[in-house]
């Protein structure tokens, strides 16, 4: 992202967090994510380009700041409660320091949206479809921290909360006030999105270190779920490894193995399957949406590159 951005972000916690120790380490965890290729901030933008009928100066980069603080605190709450983030800043940090980091950015974020300029019946709006996709985010994080999946049904329901409702966030926040079509069919692209986006992130965690994988914590992915409920005898060491459960120790040869198995197998290509599926979805729902040609290229070109 641009210094543009980062250099806004960093005069809101300026301006919102006095105590130094606060904001010290809170402009630390700005600038490492604003160095980063900034997904939300830049599908905000897209959409603000795509679909705002007047624009401001200035306006955009608030957008795409305010979607990358509120990301950033739901991020830093995500690595709480999965235990891990220890690649991070906020990692080296306390729960109690981070939880009133996240706290803070939070509400920054409500005070900044509360001080566009846009139509307050509109920006009622704004805020409102804002709290209730955190709310369904949260509803998300729930069933995957309770890690009871069993179908691929489960999993496609329990993402689309978890990742499909922050991305709502981005695209509605950046495209403002539109037509009630338009906003429907964004919403439904936004979710397909949030399942591609998150089974991505699945199939490159099955390569990662293993103490920070989610295979060593044995969290029921997409993958895994192909493998649990596969007849296929060869995936027999892969069921035995999920129903003895997280409180049950495991050997680096039984995780090696069952990674092989993820890897090597069809799991993969059934995810990959999966994820071209889900493009086609959003590829047809862009298609479907009620703007012009010009409109749906720009759209199909930045969702896609």
């Amino acid at each position: 992202m641009t210094n543009n951005l980062m250099n806004i972000a960093c005069e809101y916690i300026c301006a919102y967090f006095k105590e130094a120790a606060l904001q010290e380490k809170t402009l630390v965890y700005v600038r490492y994510t604003f160095n980063k290729t900034g997904f939300f901030a830049k599908l905000s933008g897209l959409h603000y380009d795509v679909f705002w009928q007047r624009k401001r100066t200035g306006e955009k980069e608030q957008l795409m700041v305010i979607v990358e603080l509120l990301f950033l605190a739901l991020d830093i709450m995500d690595d709480i409660q999965d235990g891990d983030g220890h690649e991070h800043p906020w990692g080296e940090v306390d729960t109690a320091q981070n939880l009133n980091i996240l706290t803070g950015l939070l509400m920054i974020c409500f005070l900044e949206v509360s001080r566009l300029q846009m139509d307050e019946t509109v920006k009622s709006g704004v805020l409102y479809m804002i709290q209730a996709n955190v709310v369904k985010a949260i509803n998300g994080q729930a069933a995957d921290l309770q890690n009871c999946l069993e179908t691929e049904e489960d999993y496609l329901n329990m993402v689309s909360m978890k990742s499909g409702s922050l991305i709502e966030i981005a695209c509605l926040l950046g495209a403002g006030e539109v037509k009630p079509a338009i906003e429907q069919e964004m919403k439904v692209y936004a979710h397909y999105l949030g399942i591609v986006e998150q089974l991505r992130n699945d199939v490159y965690d099955l390569f990662q270190p293993e103490k920070k994988s989610d295979l060593y914590h044995k969290k029921k992915t997409l993958p895994v779920l192909f493998c649990l409920n596969s007849e296929q005898s060869k995936y027999e060491a892969v069921k035995r490894y999920y129903e003895n459960g997280i409180k049950e120790p495991s050997t680096e040869e039984e995780r090696a193995a069952v990674q092989s198995l993820l890897v090597e197998g069809d799991a993969l290509s059934y995810c990959s399957v999966i994820e071209k599926l889900y493009l086609y979805k959003i590829r047809t729902s862009v298609t479907r949406m009620p703007i012009s040609e010009k409109q749906k290229k720009q759209l199909m070109a930045g969702l896609f590159s």
